[in-house]
């Protein structure tokens, strides 16, 4: 990923949008480049653990999540 696209918005139109490159991000979340990368390998190696434990403990079941999205 290089980057993002925001919208500026509310429910009705679009203000404008403006493209934030990653290492930007990165530099105002974490200080710095190499920090945001080293959040990201920590945060799939925690998902990588949640989800082998989940496999292990429930083998033979389907973990799904669903939401009703229907609009009243």
């Amino acid at each position: 990923m290089d980057g993002v696209f925001f919208a500026y918005h509310n429910t009705e139109r679009i203000f404008g949008g403006q493209y934030i490159p990653l290492s930007e991000m990165d530099a105002r979340l974490f200080g710095k480049h190499a920090s945001g990368n080293a959040v990201f390998e920590k945060c799939m190696q925690l998902l990588e653990v949640v989800l082998e434990k989940a496999t292990h403990e429930l083998p033979h079941q389907v973990c799904s999540r669903h939401e009703n999205l229907s609009h009243n």
